[in-house]
């Protein structure tokens, strides 16, 4: 579809009488304002001017449902076109909704649950303690900023405290990071996308989101739609209005469960006694560093133990 063509029809969904009364429904008296600005949006991205009319909407009314502006300047949430591939080896330009680490934030500050919530890149240097076991970990932070920046960066942590007091830290190594934005994302793959034009960005959302997700805080219904609809090419029912539920993830940015991963995860957690630490040893490749650093951990409980 040309760019042309697009934004003709796109004007053609944001007039009709169905879509109206949906924005005005969402955003109520700034409804042809927040028009304007995803005809904008897409006029301005060459590829997104490309993009299903559909999506584009689809995109932009769950970023209005939850209150977030698409703002790059803000980075609350973004509309990004992506190629999907049909079974007939053809391409379509659809528009993706992304979430942002500030959105992110925002909704979980709305939520009312948590005190605290922050993610931070952890140089080289700043890990004093790490214990395997209880999963908390102690840092010495760098405090001259000059320095801090041109000392190589080795990991991200993300770290929140509810209302009640709890208190919960998650940290991944930046290979830990690379891996996964490579798994879960094809674009990386054959870098180019997000996670190449701005890794840092999608590190400390991913990390965020990952640790959000462990089940450990309290996701609010806003909380939980953003998680669910971020990087997804988003459904448009058309004798509604609404979006649907039917999302698809084009970037493969869903986590699927890996079938060894889980089973040497259960070798570790299983453990009791030092035949089990040997077995697990030698069923667990070397290159999976922190099922071996728990290994050792239990290995040594089990010392203390006798």
């Amino acid at each position: 579809m040309s760019q042309v063509s697009t934004i003709k029809s796109l004007k053609a969904v944001l007039s009709s009488d169905l879509m109206k009364n949906k924005i005005a429904e969402i955003v109520g008296k700034n409804a042809p304002t927040f028009t304007t600005s995803i005809i904008q949006i897409a006029s301005q991205n060459e590829m997104l001017s490309k993009a299903e009319p559909n999506s584009i909407v689809a995109a932009a009314l769950t970023a209005a449902t939850l209150n977030l502006p698409l703002n790059n300047a803000i980075g609350q949430a973004y509309i990004v076109p992506f190629n999907e591939k049909q079974p007939d080896g053809s391409k379509i330009v659809k528009a993706q909704f992304i979430l942002g680490y500030k959105g992110l934030k925002q909704l979980a500050t709305r939520s009312g649950q948590f005190l605290a919530m922050n993610c931070k890149d952890v140089r080289q240097g700043e890990i004093k303690m790490v214990d395997h076991l209880s999963g908390v970990m102690e840092f010495e932070w760098i405090q001259d900023f000059e320095k801090r920046q041109k000392t190589p960066i080795v990991g991200y942590v993300s770290y929140f405290k509810l209302i009640n007091g709890f208190e919960s830290t998650f940290f991944m190594t930046k290979e830990e990071m690379t891996a996964h934005g490579k798994k879960f994302s094809q674009t990386f793959k054959y870098n180019r996308g997000l996670w190449v034009d701005d890794y840092e960005k999608m590190a400390l959302k991913t990390i965020s989101k990952l640790h959000l997700n462990a089940g450990e805080a309290p996701l609010s219904l806003e909380m939980q739609m953003g998680i669910k609809s971020d990087q997804g090419i988003l459904s448009l029912d058309e004798s509604s209005g609404e979006v649907t539920e039917d999302i698809s993830y084009a970037d493969n940015t869903v986590p699927k469960i890996d079938p060894d991963a889980e089973r040497m995860r259960m070798l570790v957690d299983g453990i009791e006694t030092q035949d089990d630490i040997d077995f697990a040893r030698a069923n667990i490749p070397e290159s999976e560093k922190v099922l071996h650093a728990d290994i050792d951990a239990k290995e040594q409980i089990l010392k203390k133990g006798k």
